[in-house]
């Protein structure tokens, strides 16, 4: 994520793709209980991506 980007939010993530969510997580260095890290974290569990 880049500094020009909006926070991840649980909204904003409803909207993205699913192959945007992968994209996200594979670049992520984040660390845990990072609100936006859980909040990518969490729509991807709910959409049950496994990868």
């Amino acid at each position: 994520m880049t500094e020009s980007q909006p926070p991840l939010t649980p909204e904003a993530l409803a909207t993205w793709t699913d192959q945007e969510l992968i994209t996200e997580w594979m670049k992520t260095t984040w660390e845990s209980g990072d609100p936006q890290m859980d909040a990518l974290s969490d729509e991807i569990e709910r959409r049950g991506l496994d990868f």
